[in-house]
C-alpha cells in the first residue's frame, strides 16, 4: 500500500530495481529516523532500554499464560476448537518445536461452539 507519510511511495515497487530487495529494511530505518530524529533524547533512550531489558521475561510470561488459556479453552464446553502451536495435538506443533524453541508463542485462537457464531462472538466480547 502507498505510504502516505512518504508522498504515496510504495516501498516494494517505487524504489529503483537495485534497492527493491532492501525495501523493508530501508523503511525500517528511514521512518523511525524521520519520526525520532537522528539522536534520541536521554529519556526516550532510557524508556526503550527498560523495555528491551525486560522483553525476554515478559515474553516467557506471555507464553506461559497462553498455554494455560489454551488448556482451559480446550476443556471448555462452549469452545468448538482451539489452535495453539504449543499443544501437542495442534497441526503446527512441529513448527513450534522447530521455530519457537518448543513453546507455542503468545497467541491462542479459538472458535465458539454455537449455531449463530456471529451473535455468540458479540456476546463473548460484550
Amino acid at each position: 500500500e502507498p505510504d502516505t507519510s512518504y508522498g504515496g511511495m510504495r516501498w516494494g515497487h517505487d524504489l529503483p530495481e537495485s534497492l527493491a530487495p532492501l525495501s523493508y529494511i530501508l523503511r525500517c530505518r528511514t521512518v523511525p529516523l524521520r519520526n525520532l530524529g537522528g539522536c534520541m533524547s536521554p529519556d526516550n533512550a532510557w524508556i526503550i532500554i527498560q523495555g528491551v531489558e525486560t522483553l525476554s521475561l515478559r515474553m516467557e510470561r506471555h507464553v506461559e499464560n497462553a498455554m494455560k488459556v489454551a488448556l482451559h479453552l480446550k476443556d471448555h464446553p462452549s469452545v468448538a476448537w482451539v489452535r495453539y502451536p504449543g499443544l501437542p495435538d495442534d497441526p503446527q506443533h512441529f513448527k513450534a518445536q522447530k521455530y519457537l524453541k518448543g513453546t507455542g508463542g503468545p497467541m491462542v485462537v479459538f472458535g465458539i461452539q454455537a449455531e449463530d457464531g456471529k451473535e455468540a462472538g458479540k456476546k463473548l466480547i460484550d
